[in-house]
């Protein structure tokens, strides 16, 4: 289902008392939680060039899970420390195959290969991932947990009673999902 669909039946729901804006808030919010719990996942190729060692992942992208390279196979995730260890402290101008990816000193949105590639390649990411278009099992427990949250923040509509509610509907869905434990 849509954004647009979900965001629909929140005001349906709320007999038309949700601000629209907000709840369009609220819907990336937990579009966003939701995807640190790798459930909304997918993949991005990347090419990799010979002589580049840092790459940009697509802006929809919350998080990386695994990198797969075409000619080493999965590539380990390392931080800055341990990668001084392996190759000591010139491992940003260390060039071959690489083995290892690290993302400690670069940018949210980028990573770097390590060693710099000396050939190029093809790159997988299994990564989660910012959807408009959420699975159709996620839509009542985004919709509820939605109307928790607005019904919750202070406004001329609040309603604690209601926003408990939905709270508590939007857990145990998520539970019944799996998409939570016990929340």
């Amino acid at each position: 289902m849509s954004k647009a669909t979900v965001l629909t039946l929140v005001t349906t729901l709320s007999l038309g008392q949700d601000d629209a804006a907000e709840t369009a808030i609220f819907y990336d919010e937990i579009v966003r939680e939701i995807g640190f719990l790798e459930v909304l996942t997918g993949t991005e190729t990347i090419a990799v060039s010979a002589g580049t060692a840092v790459y940009n992942v697509a802006p929809d992208t919350i998080r990386s899970i695994e990198f797969h390279s075409q000619n080493s196979g999965f590539l380990t995730k390392a931080d800055g420390k341990g990668l001084g260890s392996l190759f000591g402290a010139d491992w940003r101008n260390r060039t071959g195959t690489p083995i290892g990816v690290s993302m400690d000193y670069e940018d949210d949105d980028s990573f770097r290969l390590v060693p710099s590639p000396n050939t190029d390649d093809t790159l997988t990411l299994i990564r989660t991932e910012r959807r408009d278009d959420v699975p159709t099992w996620l839509e009542l427990p985004i919709v509820f947990e939605i109307l928790s949250r607005e019904f919750s923040r202070e406004s001329d509509h609040q309603d604690v009673e209601l926003s408990s509610a939905s709270r508590a509907i939007s857990n145990l869905l998520f539970i019944m999902t799996g998409v939570k434990e016990n929340a």
